[in-house]
């Protein structure tokens, strides 16, 4: 097994219950506030890149900050001493955060049209055919 691969699954080891609980949270949180937003919100492709732009936020706030900070429990001591032979480490990390994110905002996007064709029964497709607005 690569030293790349090593580093990965330490970083998946140490966030893989917040991705847990962001994987469970945003679809739970999208489709809870669906019966609360206008059903004419959801032809727009505004909806969805709003939830994008909130799951994006989350997975910021609370994998990325604690990516750096908490290596192994000392403050900021794996910033201080980068330089050097923890290029491998550092790159790990930024390909796991990458890694997570745009699964996160798969979700995301994925969430928000389910919940288009569940309140409206079309979802917009504006993103393949640069309309405003259409159904699935």
């Amino acid at each position: 097994m690569s030293a790349f691969r090593v580093h990965l699954w330490k970083e998946w080891r140490e966030h893989r219950l917040v991705l847990l609980v962001l994987a469970l949270l945003v679809p739970a949180t999208v489709l809870g506030v669906a019966p609360f937003v206008a059903t004419h919100a959801y032809k727009d492709t505004t909806t969805a890149l709003v939830c994008v732009l909130l799951g994006a936020l989350a997975m910021t706030m609370t994998v990325g900050g604690e990516l750096f900070a908490r290596e192994e429990g000392v403050r900021l001591a794996f910033l201080e001493r980068m330089p050097g032979g923890l290029a491998l480490a550092f790159r790990a990390k930024i390909a796991f955060f990458s890694g997570a994110l745009l699964a996160l905002e798969s979700m995301c996007v994925i969430a928000a049209l389910g919940a288009g064709l569940w309140r409206a029964g079309s979802c917009p497709t504006a993103w393949a055919s640069g309309r405003r607005s259409g159904s699935c």
